[in-house]
């Protein structure tokens, strides 16, 4: 009995940690925090990313993936609604008249770099 109360008081004696205590349901919260803040912070990296591809020209990853089909069909290349619109404007285009001269560019075909 005696050697139970010397080490009560010996462990009443040592100095108590500052601060709440650590308990699971403390570090449960504790660790949501930071994932949530770190789900953020890899949202607008992402963002970032997409702006900057969007900014240089470059196409995204999932347009460069290969799209499953049947073997040996080709997939329709999209027109560019740009290249569209400038062919429907040279279409609105009058012909020049016999007296008149030909732009250089007229009879060009405007390519599509994807």
């Amino acid at each position: 009995m005696e050697c139970r109360a010397l080490e009560g008081m010996v462990v009443g004696c040592e100095p108590r940690a500052k601060g709440p205590g650590k308990t699971p349901d403390r570090e449960l919260a504790i660790l949501t925090r930071e994932h949530e803040r770190t789900k953020r912070e890899l949202a607008r990296s992402q963002a970032l990313a997409r702006a900057a591809q969007r900014a240089v020209g470059l196409s995204l990853l999932h347009a460069q993936k290969k799209v499953e089909g049947k073997p040996g069909k080709r997939r329709h290349k999209p027109v560019i609604r740009a290249l569209r619109a400038v062919q429907r404007l040279r279409a609105d285009v009058p012909t020049p008249t016999v007296g008149m001269a030909a732009a250089p560019d007229d009879n060009k075909q405007v390519k599509a770099t994807v």
